[in-house]
């Protein structure tokens, strides 16, 4: 077998090789939990909706007037509680630079708050617990159905941002 053969051989092998670990990390998708499952612990159904024991918030807050939204029903943004224990929350959503929400709340476990934001603007949520602390910005326009999902786990904040329509 002649030199370049074999050089042009090993390159190829290693390319090859190369491509194929570089597949496994890409479709690699799952969690590692430390116990050998790569499955989510908590996460969201097909619409986006937190996968709760409870089919209702606790809590309902509606950004806007619903009399005058239109029919995609606003912006979604969900406060889960997916730990096993109950939570102190610090909440701060504010449209185009001027605070319209702002409260502290105590979220049960497995339990969330859905946020409604009806009226068109530039949103930012600002969710802090357990010295963890979780920044989202949002445009909502007319016919917007985005999702947003901030999860609270045992490792922190865990924020989803998804497209319903």
């Amino acid at each position: 077998m002649e030199r370049r053969t074999l050089v042009w051989l090993g390159f190829g092998g290693g390319i090859a090789a190369l491509a194929g670990w570089l597949g496994t990390v890409a479709g690699s998708t799952g969690v590692d939990h430390g116990d050998g499952s790569d499955e989510p612990r908590h996460g969201s159904d097909e619409a986006g909706i937190p996968n709760s024991e409870s089919d209702e918030p606790f809590d309902h807050i509606t950004i806007g007037d619903a009399d005058a939204a239109d029919d995609s029903g606003g912006t979604k943004v969900y406060l889960w509680n997916a730990g096993d224990d109950e939570r102190e929350i610090e909440l701060q959503v504010t449209r185009d630079s001027e605070t319209v929400v702002e409260r502290e709340d105590t979220v049960p476990s497995d339990a969330y708050l859905l946020l409604t934001l009806l009226e068109p603007g530039t949103y930012e949520t600002v969710v802090s617990a357990d010295g963890a602390r979780s920044e989202t910005t949002l445009d909502h326009s007319e016919n917007d159905c985005g999702r947003t999902v901030i999860a609270l786990q045992e490792s922190g904040l865990r924020t989803s941002v998804s497209n319903t329509c």
